[in-house]
């Protein structure tokens, strides 16, 4: 984004290393607090169904969602 000669090459192992960054850090929290509720939610989900997806992070987080709300995230 801020430069004029960065490659795709280049940025695709940037994003990659980040990726597998994240996932070692999270996969070494869970191991770490197995008592802190968690939930996974992957792009397909939401790309598939967004509204079965927000429903099922409300249901977990224990809050109401109403038809207002689902409606402004529309």
């Amino acid at each position: 984004v801020h430069s004029c000669s960065a490659s795709r090459q280049t940025i695709g192992r940037e994003w990659l290393a980040k990726t597998v960054q994240r996932a070692r850090r999270v996969a070494a929290f869970r191991e770490k607090h197995p008592h802190v509720p968690q939930i996974d939610v992957s792009y397909d989900e939401v790309s598939r169904d967004w509204r079965a997806a927000i429903h099922r992070i409300y249901e977990f987080l224990n809050l109401p969602l109403g038809e207002e709300v689902l409606g402004r995230m529309q």
